[in-house]
């Protein structure tokens, strides 16, 4: 499979959907352990500010608690529904973007009200932890990553020079260059670890297809995903060995391309025999095909070999 380095992604769709999933699966626990942190860093930096140091909930504060808050439990509760991993990304797009929007603009105002806030270390801190979190976390694409993270860095900037009117233009270009730097560094790591997961997965996938042709499925999952035993044991099963007789004959006769297109298309129709009926193919080898019938229960099994495929 091709992987276009400049968009960074799979050259047919259907391996990109694949990887879609494959990379949501891959992050979710990762994402789901970071935003329940997220939440609780949230919430305890305002139970702290209440309770331990007596400080009233200012304009930022409440924006903080009530809104970002909020969203980054609805983030974890997002995480644990069941396949989730189809709609992942866009619902992390979404809400990561408000999110992140809303942690500024309480910065912004906790500034403005004399507490300390995107002026301040706190501020700074903030936005190398949230780019890291959007680049390097919680599962998003690159391509999606950079959008996410392009508003945070556009948002967070106008914010900063908001609060300071004074600012002039060598300390804007300052302040654009090492945040801007800091975006390249963090999101040239998220680009190499997605660079990585996609070479991992294509050979992955290369591996599964050149099992397929001498292991059933259901091997194939365990080898890939290192479980065991490989093997089943089943009391009755109804086999089929399909094979061509004179296949070397008909082989010099028609020449070895002209043979390879027939076996495809035999072999293809049965794959779509066997799927239909519920039966497992085993194996191919040259010119022969292995299929077994039973592995799922049923009683009259042998009756589903009959069936023949129409080519």
């Amino acid at each position: 499979m091709f992987i276009s380095q400049v968009s960074l992604s799979f050259e047919d769709n259907r391996s990109e959907q694949l990887f879609r999933k494959h990379y949501a699966h891959l992050h979710l626990i990762t994402a789901r352990v970071a935003y329940s942190l997220a939440f609780l860093f949230l919430l305890g930096d305002a139970l702290v500010d209440l309770h331990l140091l007596n400080l009233d909930l200012t304009t930022g504060a409440q924006i903080r608690l009530f809104a970002a808050t909020p969203i980054m439990a609805l983030n974890v509760i997002v995480t644990f529904l069941p396949n989730i991993e189809t709609h992942y990304e866009k619902l992390s797009v979404v809400t990561v973007t408000i999110a992140t929007s809303l942690i500024v603009l309480a910065l912004y105002l906790m500034d403005i009200e004399g507490g300390m806030g995107i002026n301040s270390f706190v501020g700074t801190l903030n936005f190398f932890f949230i780019q890291s979190f959007i680049f390097l976390v919680i599962g998003l694409r690159f391509h999606l990553a950079l959008i996410v993270g392009g508003i945070f860095f556009a948002v967070f900037l106008l914010a900063l020079i908001g609060s300071n009117p004074n600012m002039n233009g060598p300390q804007i270009a300052y302040a654009l260059f090492h945040f801007g730097t800091s975006i390249v560094l963090i999101g040239g790591l998220g680009y190499f670890k997605e660079w990585m997961v996609r070479k991992q997965f294509s050979t992955a996938r290369q591996l599964a297809e050149t099992l397929s042709r001498v292991l059933p499925e259901r091997a194939i999952e365990r080898v890939m995903s290192d479980r065991l035993p490989l093997e089943d044991a089943f009391n009755e099963l109804s086999v089929i060995f399909v094979d061509i007789k004179g296949f070397t004959q008909l082989t010099r006769v028609l020449g070895s391309r002209h043979m390879v297109e027939i076996l495809n298309r035999l072999f293809i129709a049965f794959d779509k025999s066997v799927d239909t009926h519920g039966i497992e193919r085993v194996k191919t080898m040259g010119d022969g095909y292995m299929a077994v019938a039973g592995t799922d229960g049923e009683v009259d099994h042998a009756v589903w070999l009959f069936p023949q495929p129409q080519i």
